[in-house]
């Protein structure tokens, strides 16, 4: 190996008409095509990242058994979780999407916009430009309450139902329940410290229970009866009274367990 006096030019053996290489000036080759590659590699990178952008993963909030939560959006606009309920949306396209997904029940306070605010379910959507409205979503059934402005869904089947400042509906297997009915408080009663249910089937009820207090219910006798009225949160004994008497029913708590039956 041979060194020069100037900057230790180091000359190692190698294919060229003399039988040795100018490293120094084989690494800076090196270097420059290496450069380029990346280069190349970089805009390729650029070019996939714009023509094949990676999905931005959805911010997700949800709620305990018996906890209420409020989560704020992008745009200022609320929501407030009932129990065990749970929404999800991307933050990063709000500017031109405002969509989110739910389960369970919230009541949102949407800031007026003219991209429309969508709430999906899997029994149906619905839209709103700006407004305070009620979503419950659990099981087949979907309920929506307009608190103030304008609201239009649409069931699973793409049936249709409009709803305005004060009014109500429901629908189920797909199908809105007619005609609409009357909301009659200031806020969603759930939001009150009460669940409240018209018409409802016992289960959708006994499922309620279970939500806010944490209990696993067995029922008898309780089969083809339909309920309408309210149950207390915060007071299980009082809230399984207001349940039980309605239909002539009766209670007994083992541990976590509720066990309802006729009177004898």
């Amino acid at each position: 190996m041979l060194h020069s006096n100037a900057g230790f030019v180091r000359w190692i053996k190698g294919d060229t008409p003399g039988g040795y290489l100018n490293t120094e000036k084989y690494h800076r080759r090196r270097l420059w095509a290496l450069a380029a590659l990346g280069s190349v590699a970089a805009s390729a990178l650029l070019i996939r990242a714009i023509l094949f952008p990676v999905p931005c993963p959805p911010a997700i909030s949800a709620t305990a058994i018996g906890e209420q939560k409020t989560v704020e959006l992008p745009d200022g606009s609320t929501v407030r979780l009932n129990a065990v309920s749970a929404i999800e949306f991307v933050s990063e396209k709000w500017p031109r999407e405002r969509r989110v997904r739910l389960i369970g029940e919230a009541f949102f306070q949407i800031k007026k916009n003219p991209a429309p605010f969508i709430v999906e379910t899997f029994a149906g959507t619905v839209f709103v430009l700006g407004t305070s409205f009620d979503v419950r979503y659990r099981g087949a059934a979907l309920e929506v309450a307009c608190y103030s402005g304008f609201v239009q869904a649409a069931s699973s089947n793409g049936e249709k139902q409009a709803l305005r400042t004060g009014q109500k509906s429901v629908a189920r297997k797909g199908r809105w329940q007619q005609p609409v009915s009357a909301v009659t408080d200031p806020w969603p009663v759930w939001m009150q410290g009460e669940s409240h249910f018209e018409d409802a089937p016992m289960y959708e009820v006994f499922a309620e229970l279970a939500r806010q207090y944490d209990i696993v219910v067995s029922a008898s006798g309780t089969g083809g009866h339909r309920f309408s009225g309210r149950f207390v949160h915060g007071d299980l004994e009082r809230a399984l009274r207001m349940v039980c008497e309605p239909l002539g029913s009766q209670f007994e708590l083992e541990g976590r367990t509720v066990l309802i039956r006729r009177k004898q």
